[in-house]
């Protein structure tokens, strides 16, 4: 309850600073980042109300970022603005389905930003180069070290486990169904299997989701990914052993 009130607080907090630089702007009739950051703070203050919070962060992230780098061409916050975004997309399991696809789109809008620094700002553009071609450099070597970095740690064994035995609102059909998703079953054949309509299953879904402090199937999926998934006794038994197992290994 204390963290739903302090996110709630640095929400109004965000939200409340933005609108009062917007409204300096439309005082100026500077009317293009009134809008923008008038949308923004909508969708950051939203945060508070909707349940996909990391989408809407995003959306409101690109959209600074891409009134950055088309007016703004020399400021070196459009970069790290346009991370958050691709970072919030990412943690929410966006890139999970479809990867070099959506990882291409992405470089190809990232390009587009930096072609029309070009053509809407050509006597800005050898200065906006000179910051945000080094930046960017330097955020997809780092970003290709963490990946390696996180490989390397993660390795094959799952250093993270979830106790579904800990949790007393699941009943032994929910542990069925979170066993089945894993396997990578749909919901209409988790319907058929479990006897239940496709509706009922989408709707019970959610609300387990929400046990797990998730928005929705791909975001509990990519954030238990890596885990040891333990659905009885005998399973919380078996890794207990398994860790006390690889402690006394040298």
């Amino acid at each position: 309850m204390r963290k739903k009130i302090f996110e709630n607080c640095i929400i109004i907090t965000s939200a409340v600073l933005i609108i009062a630089s917007s409204i300096q702007f439309f005082c100026l009739k500077d009317y293009i980042p009134f809008g923008v950051l008038l949308i923004s703070a909508l969708l950051i203050l939203s945060l508070s109300i909707f349940r996909d919070k990391l989408m809407l962060l995003s959306i409101a992230a690109f959209l600074v970022s891409t009134y950055i780098f088309l007016f703004h061409p020399t400021d070196p916050l459009a970069l790290p603005i346009f991370s958050i975004g691709t970072h919030s997309l990412s943690t929410r399991g966006f890139y999970r389905k479809h990867k070099k696809i959506k990882i291409i789109i992405t470089v190809v809008y990232y390009a587009v930003l930096l072609f029309s620094c070009l053509i809407l700002n050509p006597d800005k553009f050898p200065k906006a180069m000179l910051i945000h071609l080094p930046m960017t450099f330097i955020y997809l070597s780092s970003a290709y070290i963490m990946s390696i970095y996180i490989r390397q740690l993660m390795g094959d064994r799952k250093f993270h486990f979830l106790n579904l035995t800990e949790y007393p609102q699941l009943s032994e059909k929910d542990k069925l169904f979170i066993k089945k998703i894993f396997n990578g079953e749909k919901y209409e054949q988790i319907a058929d299997d479990l006897n239940m309509s496709l509706s009922s299953i989408k709707k019970h879904s959610r609300q387990i989701f929400e046990l797990f402090d998730c928005t929705d199937l791909i975001s509990f999926i990519t954030k238990y990914s890596r885990y040891e998934i333990l659905y009885t006794e005998d399973d919380v038994l078996k890794y207990k052993n398994k860790m006390f197992a690889m402690r006394k290994l040298p």
